[in-house]
């Protein structure tokens, strides 16, 4: 397919996913004057339509998607003869799901809906407050960075504090180290537009420490000068886990109450390319 016409594939792709999840969320807001029996129809075609758009989503990646790279703890930064369009640095949420599964995750989702060449640096149990020199599976956010700084990637997605909010009382660390290198990023990578998504939730109330961690990270992403954008206040993830009738968290959250399901990948990957093309990134 030429150049032009797969860009406007691509558009009409994500213009159509983006119409799916703004009728849905319509349908959640609708008042209903009665309570819909418990085989309502409407509840069907929703959970197969989740699980239709991982697998495709897991089809396209496999086939399709150039420059996606997940790090497993590499001691020295990977190298590439290709600039990513993207680089997105995450936790333990941005990794892979189970073999069991399906080999998907949400940051290359959202690369290939939005047509970019993204490189993933995540490391499970990592975040703000991760020391530097702890070990090589485990570096720092300075670490990272400065790997992120030698690919010259023109747009950067930083995705951490989930992992942060397991730690005692971590708010106040994390804004103080993600603030101060929140804008290093920005000042080495001045021509590089930045991004900085806040923690996910596993339903529609968060804890309280991830709370406090999506404040802190706002505030520094604010003080750096850098969007963000707030799965929390957005209301990405809702209802409970263990209830599959109050909200999309138990199609989209796996069993252990923390990671995303391959559907939760896939659904999390299109809510974030609506965002990122939203903010004009969509072409970059």
């Amino acid at each position: 397919m030429p150049p032009e016409q797969e860009d406007n594939h691509r558009q009409r792709q994500l213009e159509a996913l983006q119409q799916y999840v703004s009728n849905q969320g319509a349908r959640r807001e609708e008042p209903s004057a009665a309570k819909p029996p418990p085989n309502h129809p409407r509840r069907v075609p929703w959970g197969r339509a989740l699980l239709a758009l991982a697998f495709v989503a897991a089809v396209l990646l496999s086939g399709i998607l150039i420059g996606g790279t997940l790090r497993s703890g590499a001691s020295a930064c990977a190298t590439s003869s290709v600039t990513p369009t993207a680089v997105v640095v995450g936790d333990s949420i941005s990794t892979v799901t189970a073999p069991a599964g399906p080999n998907i995750a949400f940051p290359l989702v959202t690369g290939r809906l939005l047509g970019w060449q993204v490189k993933v640096d995540a490391h499970p149990d990592t975040g703000f407050t991760t020391p530097d020199g702890r070990d090589a599976q485990h570096p720092s956010f300075a670490a990272t960075a400065r790997c992120v700084v030698a690919t010259h990637p023109h747009i950067v997605i930083v995705a951490l504090g989930s992992d942060d909010a397991g730690l005692p009382d971590p708010a106040r660390m994390v804004q103080s180290r993600a603030t101060e290198e929140l804008a290093d990023l920005h000042r080495r990578l001045s021509r590089a537009q930045i991004v900085v998504v806040g923690p996910l939730p596993s339903g529609s109330t968060p804890s309280q420490a991830l709370q406090a961690v999506r404040d802190a990270v706002r505030a520094a992403a604010q003080a750096a000068h850098v969007a963000f954008i707030d799965p929390i206040a957005e209301g990405w993830i809702t209802g409970q886990q263990t209830d599959p009738g109050s909200g999309n968290a138990n199609r989209m959250i796996s069993a252990d109450g923390r990671h995303l399901t391959p559907a939760g990948h896939a659904y999390v990957g299109l809510r974030l390319a609506t965002d990122l093309s939203r903010l004009g990134l969509a072409s970059r």
